[in-house]
Parts: structure tokens; sequence; C-alpha cells
């Protein structure tokens, strides 16, 4: 018994000192803020920092829900309302830049009142279905290749290693790669690359070229192909990945996403059409 009351004890003060704490956290952001509590006051008065804050979103709301967090808020909107003042006294509301960028707010703060509901909006399997069935063309996983390349610097070394090339295995190719190429990235892989697309490579365009010119697996590029960078490089194909459609599974998030945004965009349209009418 005696051990229960002294933890509720002891959390009632630890409560205490963190309520304390965060108190004299707060007295502490308004010392430091540039202006006097005095001052604060009358430039902001809680009202209007309540009116504030009922206007933000719940989301929004979450930011500032301790005092410490408050009294910071209160601090910069105070000082953005001696700054204003101050503009406007010097005629800086009369700036074309400030007038379009108080018109580019307005603008963003109606469009969010407007359209925010369809951004949030939910999109049901069966939209995402009728989607998906009229535009099959358009989810086709693209085809691609894979090969094995050494890289060398010279024609003359990669006509030369070229002609090991034909007569090795892909193990033998692999090798090869390992002990004659000129790049040190290209050696310690082994001549292996990454899968290659038509479009979107990181690997040279020539090399992409040879491999998708290539018809079967094991094949090799009859002769050295010359890179970007003037260096050659001896070409195996080693995969084949054809075109493919995706599976619905696979690109629904997507396509919710894709629906949203036109329905946004069709319904942006109007509402301007509209008020340009």
């Amino acid at each position: 018994m005696r051990l229960v009351v002294g933890t509720v004890a002891w959390l009632w003060v630890a409560a205490c000192a963190a309520q304390t704490h965060t108190l004299l956290q707060s007295s502490q952001t308004e010392s430091q803020c540039a202006l006097s509590p005095q001052k604060l006051r009358t430039l902001l008065p809680e009202q209007v920092l309540l009116q504030y804050l009922a206007a933000l979103s719940e989301e929004e709301r979450m930011h500032y829900q301790s005092p410490l967090q408050k009294a910071q808020l209160r601090c910069e909107m105070a000082v953005e309302r001696l700054l204003s003042t101050e503009a406007k006294r010097r005629h800086l509301d009369r700036n074309a830049k400030v007038k379009r960028g108080y018109q580019q707010l307005l603008a963003r703060t109606l469009s969010e009142q407007e359209f925010s509901v369809l951004a949030d909006s939910e999109i049901s399997d069966a939209e995402v279905n009728a989607y998906y069935e009229a535009h099959q063309e358009e989810f086709i996983r693209p085809p691609k290749r894979r090969a094995r390349f050494i890289i060398l610097d010279s024609p003359i070394k990669a006509r030369r290693v070229l002609g090991l090339a034909l007569r090795a295995s892909d193990r033998g190719f692999a090798q090869l790669a390992r002990r004659m190429s000129d790049d040190r990235r290209n050696r310690n892989t082994k001549g292996k690359g990454p899968w290659m697309y038509p479009d979107n490579n990181w690997i040279d365009p020539a090399i992409v070229a040879a491999a998708f010119a290539l018809e079967k697996e094991g094949q090799i590029w009859p002769k050295p192909v010359q890179l970007s960078d003037e260096r050659f490089a001896v070409v195996r194909l080693v995969g084949i990945g054809e075109a493919e459609e995706m599976e619905l599974d696979e690109v629904a998030d997507a396509i919710r996403s894709r629906i949203r945004h036109e329905t946004l965009q069709k319904t942006r349209r109007q509402f301007l059409k509209k008020l340009a009418d």
C-alpha cells in the first residue's frame, strides 16, 4: 500500500513538474520574442489568435497544441502584423510583385476550398476496373534486355577480345570481362549489366541498341560497339524479357491517383469556364 501511495505521489509531482516546465518554456519564448508581452497582446489580441487557429484544419491545429507552440505562433503573427503595417506605410502594398503574390494566395485558397474534397475523394474498385479496361494499352510493361559487355579503350584490343568472346561460353565471357576490361567497375561486375529498356537507361545507348538488335540469348554483336566516350564494347545478350500486360493489382493505386487528377483537372476547367462566362 505504501508503495502504491508513493508511486502515485511521484507521478503527481512529475506531472506538476512537466506542466511547470511547459509554462516556463512558454514564458521563455515570449521573453525571447523581439516584442514585449504587452506589445504582443496589443498587436495580436487573444481573440485574433483563436480565430486563426479555428480557421486551420484539424491536422494543422495539431502543431499548436502546447502553450509553447502557441506562444511561438503569437510572436510570429505579431511580428508579421508589425512588419506589414510598416510595409503599408511605405506603400509596398502597391508593388506589382506584392499584388501578384496576394492574388496567387487568394487563388490558391479558393482552389483549396473548391477542390479539396475531390483531392481526397474515394475511388471505387468498379471505377478502377473500368479505367483499367479502357486504357489497357497504357499498362504494358516494356520489353527489356540484359547483356554482358566488355569495355575496352582501343579498337585493336576490342577486335582481339571479340575473337576470344565468340568462342567463349557465358562463364568464359564473364572471365574475359574480369581479366580484359579496361573499366574497373565493368571488371568488378564481370561485365554483367542491369536490365535495359528502350528508354531511360544509364547504360551507353550503343550497348542498348546492340542488345535489342540481337535475337537470342548467348548471341554476340559481330563487331565492337563504339561508345559515346570513344571507347569500345563487346556485347553478349544474356537475358530477354518481352513486353507484358501489368496486372490490375499492380497498377490499382496509380489508377486511383490518375482518376483523381483527371477529375480534378476536368472540374477545374469547368469552374474556370463558369467564372469566365
